[in-house]
């Protein structure tokens, strides 16, 4: 029988596919994903949710259960639980900046939001970065860089520069340091990448929107000629000629409607290129008004909420991300991988001119400069806040998500879900059999990379 002090968690998910029973616990995460294709076991797992009596239960699956969330103690707050876990998120060991060390593109993107005067980081603006830097390690295990623009390649020796002094500084703190970039990939070439690797640069976000001729008139360079080949033959030639695991590419391709429908043509492009090397991913996004004025001229291609979770479904359901080795959207399913990194109390974006910012599309009102030798202003405390919507109470999802998902809308009172969490049956139906281990015969549960 069923042990009567147990209940079932709020943030169960489960769902059948294809003659398997799928269960996911957003509290718990990815860990908990499971694949079910005994009958028996199926049976049992249904009574056990549902609260039925249960003769002789698999002690095995009964523990399974426990471990992984699904059934937790009849006196359990849950709600508190998931309050718990976003303090502890909110004020991890890493400490993580964001840094523009120039304002300037050379991209022309249509959609683009930003409209800085550009400007290369001084030396001066340098030093005050390292010092406004060395107070905020202390406590931390982990410094990660994620170099940010306009495009930073503009400004590579200033990357290293900075590079090497807040490497010392982190030698000095007994710190360890890595980066990653946000690139349109036009100046990565191999010589580059190379240069990059030497300063700790780990991961790599690309965006290439679709098929050549949609690509190339969203994303030109100034002078309007497009950009497509360049970008490719630089992606190219690293997934050939660099070896080693140290890195991730991902490639980021923002769909409009049109791209939407071309998605299969593009994707198959990505996957003769990149599909063997596990180094490279793809995902899949909507263009989205992230602001500015001249994303108005693609007010009509937008797609709607409805149009990108079709989309996603879509590109789940015939496998084409796992055709590219790794399931990116799965990282959604994770509360720590899941949350923006604006929601952290010691997490700040450093413009080129030492502005401080909490979030990369919210410039408006920088809250300090690193010159001034003081903390910045309070952008937005997510830890203070109380009030949970009823939405969000009821919501199975509410475990992973904690609305640490985007705080700049909690900030401007508005609620942001992403938009996987209408995809659950199709991202986690689309898992292959090298995600999972055989815990029982004809059960299967997530295994750790």
């Amino acid at each position: 029988m069923r042990n009567e002090e147990m209940k079932t968690s709020r943030f169960t998910y489960k769902f059948n596919q294809e003659g398997a029973t799928y269960l996911y616990n957003s509290l718990t995460g990815l860990d908990s994903v499971m694949k079910v294709y005994d009958k028996n076991l199926q049976e049992e797992i249904r009574n056990h949710l549902e609260g039925n009596t249960i003769e002789q239960p698999n002690p095995i699956l009964v523990n399974l259960l426990k471990e992984k969330g699904y059934l937790v103690d009849g006196d359990t707050d849950e709600l508190k639980l998931v309050e718990s876990k976003k303090q502890k998120l909110l004020t991890d060991e890493k400490l993580t900046l964001t840094l523009i060390p120039t304002s300037g593109c050379n991209f022309k993107c249509v959609y683009c939001y930003e409209e800085f005067k550009p400007i290369m980081m001084s030396d001066k603006t340098i030093e005050d970065v390292v010092k406004f830097t060395e107070p905020l390690l202390k406590g931390k295990k982990v410094l990660f860089v994620n170099w940010f623009g306009g495009e930073p390649l503009l400004a590579l020796d200033i990357m290293e520069k900075l590079t090497a002094a807040l490497r010392e500084l982190c030698r000095t703190k007994k710190v360890a340091y890595f980066a990653g970039v946000t690139t349109n990939g036009y100046l990565l070439t191999i010589e580059n990448f190379k240069r990059l690797s030497a300063c700790r640069v780990i991961d790599y976000q690309v965006s290439i929107d679709g098929l050549k001729e949609d690509h190339d008139r969203l994303r030109c360079l100034k002078n309007s000629k497009g950009t497509y080949d360049v970008i490719f033959k630089n992606l190219k030639r690293i997934s050939e000629e660099i070896t080693g695991n140290r890195f991730s590419i991902s490639i980021r391709c923002n769909c409009l409607k049109a791209s939407k429908e071309k998605r299969e043509e593009a994707e198959t492009i990505f996957y003769e290129n990149f599909g063997n090397d596990k180094r490279f991913s793809i995902t899949l996004h909507a263009v989205m008004d992230w602001g500015g004025d001249s994303v108005n001229s693609l007010r009509s291609e937008l797609l709607t909420q409805e149009e990108e979770i079709d989309l996603l479904t879509e590109a789940l359901r015939d496998k084409s991300e796992k055709r590219m080795k790794k399931l990116t959207h799965l990282n959604v399913l994770d509360s720590r991988s899941n949350s923006c990194f604006a929601c952290k109390t010691d997490n700040y974006v450093i413009g080129a001119d030492g502005s401080i910012y909490k979030c990369t599309s919210d410039f408006g009102k920088p809250l300090g400069n690193v010159s001034d030798g003081r903390q910045p202003e309070e952008w937005y405390d997510i830890s203070k806040q109380t009030e949970l919507k009823e939405e969000c109470k009821d919501c199975a999802f509410y475990g992973a998500c904690m609305n640490t998902i985007c705080p700049k809308a909690l900030k401007e009172g508005k609620l942001m879900c992403p938009v996987e969490k209408d995809c659950i049956d199709s991202l986690i139906g689309s898992m292959g059999k090298e995600y999972f281990n055989e815990t029982l015969p004809g059960l299967y549960v997530y295994r750790k990379e």
